[in-house]
This record gives structure tokens, C-alpha cells and sequence, in this order.
């Protein structure tokens, strides 16, 4: 009500893959498309058991990679252990390309999801990859707070007693194994520094370099064009009055749209680190927000930069990331 902009979705132009099915014409004149509410209330519940699969998936991946580099690292003498981190190395290699093609899943249902609006459909499509992509942030913390500390010593005895039983090596003496109390304290600085640094590359210097390399490349294969065709290259330059302009234009075609949800997915997902692993170590908010600082003159840079600039659009505000918070 303060800012004016309550009920303001209503209002919003319809996406023009948006599958209506009827038409009407409101006071005003504007023509409205619906569609059954019921209907897109079906199609979205079909992503219910797509997350859980998911989640299964990567979190039975996530689990099987810790138990083994658990096993090799802390209660495992003998050959090969040079190995230690050749499943943490697997995990690394193998888990963007499978989140990656879960992503793609999630966006061929956000399309099958029908939202009216261009903005609706793009924060459920953040919304899913967001999900996806908390599994390998939060649960290796998880795992290592509820199941390695409290329950270490029984899992590793049992999965020792497992590996004997498979390789009839019962009669070697095990090594005593004693829970590291230091490991979820370690674990939680280094996946949050690491991953504001490695977040920090991927949205700033990693979009730079490939923004260089895609400018490059279409300045060549302009020029190869013009080679080949025999055309003379004064016929089609621009005009002098025009000449910067046309250049910063075609520039700016060539960059990826900003995406505001990837923003507030970021803060979610640090607001979760938060609000769960603040007590393993106090310095966490303090880093974030130092990271939050640059993160906000950052942002300026890739809209300045980087990407398109943005077209303002007015909301009522962020949405269903609200409930995600309070979750």
C-alpha cells in the first residue's frame, strides 16, 4: 500500500507462450487471458516428485562420496591411500554435469508450469534450480552435524565390518577410529569462504572473460564476412554521427539479460548458512557481510558491464522467496 504497487502482478502483460484458453475484456479495455486454475495447479504438483527424486539423487551421491573419503581419510591404513581423494575428485567432475541435467528438466517444467507472466515463470524456474542446488551446499554440513559427529564411530565400525566381510579380511587389525569434533568447524569455514570465492569468480571475472571472447569472435567472423562476400567495407560502414553508438549497441545485444532471482537465490542460500552454522562459527555473518558489501558494488559493475541493462519493472515484492526465508 506504502509504495503503491499492491495487486500490481495483475496488471502485467501476459508471456506470449502463455496457452490461454479464453479471453475476456476488463473495464479498462485491456484484454485478459485465463487459464484454469485448477489445471495449472496439476501441472505444477508434477514438480513435487521431481524435487524429492532429485533430492534423493544427489543426496545418495553426496553420502556415498562422503562415507568412502571418510573411510580412506580417518580409519584406512594401507595400500592405494594415495586414492583419498579420487571420490571427492569424481564427486567434483560428476556433479555439475548431473545438476546441469537436472536443470534442464526444471526448466522444460517451468515451462510446462504455464505462468502468465514473464516474471512468475522465471522465479519458479530459480525457485527449482535454487532446491537443486541447496542439496550440495547444505548437505555435506548436514551430514557431517547429524550423522558424522554423533554417529561416526558406529557407521565407519559397521562399514569396516562390511568391507571385511566382501574382501574375507576379518582377521587384520582395524584401526582405532575417534570422531575429528574440529571437522564441522573446519567444513563450515571452508565451504563458505571457497564458495564466496569461487561465486565471486563465476559472476564476475569468468562473465568478463567470456564476454571478451564472444566480442572477439563476432568482430572476426564480421570481418571474414565481409572478405568473402567481396563487399567494400566503406559500403556498409556506419555513419560517422552514429558510429559509437551502433558500436555500444551491438555490445550490449551480444550480453546475457541480469537475472534478479539469481540474486535473491544467493542471499537465501546465505541466509540458510546463517541462520544453521552461525553457532560452528562466529565469524560467519561478519564474513558475509563483508561479502554482502561487495556483492552490492559488484552487481552494479555486471549491469553496468556485463549485462543488458535491465528493464524496470514494478512488483509487489519478492514473492514466494518470502517463505523461503521463513522456512
Amino acid at each position: 500500500m506504502r509504495w503503491g504497487v499492491l495487486g500490481v502482478d495483475n496488471l502485467k502483460a501476459s508471456r506470449p507462450q502463455f496457452p490461454y484458453e479464453t479471453e475476456t475484456i476488463d473495464a479498462a479495455g485491456r484484454i485478459r487471458h485465463h487459464f484454469p486454475r485448477w489445471r495449472r495447479i496439476l501441472r505444477q504438483l508434477v514438480v513435487v516428485p521431481f524435487l524429492l527424486i532429485s533430492t534423493l539423487f544427489l543426496g545418495a551421491l553426496i553420502a556415498i562420496v562422503f562415507v568412502i573419503q571418510t573411510y580412506i581419510s580417518e580409519a584406512y591404513e594401507g595400500p592405494y591411500k594415495f586414492y583419498l581423494y579420487l571420490p571427492t575428485v569424481f564427486l567434483a567432475v560428476f556433479l555439475p554435469y548431473a545438476t546441469s541435467m537436472l536443470e534442464s528438466v526444471a526448466t522444460a517444467m517451468t515451462s510446462y508450469d504455464d505462468h502468465r507472466t514473464a516474471d512468475h515463470h522465471e522465479m519458479s524456474l530459480t525457485q527449482k534450480i535454487f532446491v537443486l542446488n541447496s542439496v550440495p551446499n547444505y548437505l555435506p554440513l548436514m551430514f557431517t552435524a547429524f550423522v558424522y559427529v554423533p554417529f561416526g564411530d558406529q557407521i565407519i565400525l559397521t562399514f569396516q565390518q562390511l568391507i571385511d566381510y566382501v574382501l574375507h579380511t576379518a582377521e587384520r587389525t582395524r584401526i582405532p577410529f575417534l570422531v575429528d569434533s574440529n571437522r564441522l568447524h573446519n567444513e563450515t569455514i571452508a565451504l563458505t569462504l571457497t564458495g564466496q570465492i569461487s561465486n565471486a569468480f563465476e559472476e564476475l571475472v569468468f562473465p568478463w572473460l567470456k564476454e571478451r571472447i564472444k566480442e572477439w569472435w563476432y568482430d572476426h567472423k564480421v570481418k571474414e564476412t565481409i572478405k568473402h562476400s567481396g563487399l567494400q567495407y566503406q559500403n556498409i560502414i556506419d555513419g560517422p554521427s552514429e558510429v559509437r553508438f551502433l558500436k555500444r549497441t551491438r555490445k550490449e545485444a551480444l550480453r546475457p539479460s541480469y537475472n534478479v532471482q539469481e540474486g535473491i537465490a544467493e542471499m537465501v542460500i546465505q541466509f540458510g548458512y546463517l541462520a544453521l552454522f552461525s553457532p560452528v562459527w562466529p565469524l560467519v555473518p561478519i564474513e558475509f557481510f563483508i561479502n554482502s558489501w561487495i556483492e552490492l558494488r559488484s552487481d552494479f559493475l555486471k549491469i553496468c558491464f556485463e549485462h543488458q541493462r535491465p528493464t524496470p519493472i514494478r512488483s509487489d515484492g519478492i514473492g514466494s522467496w518470502v517463505t523461503s526465508l521463513e522456512v
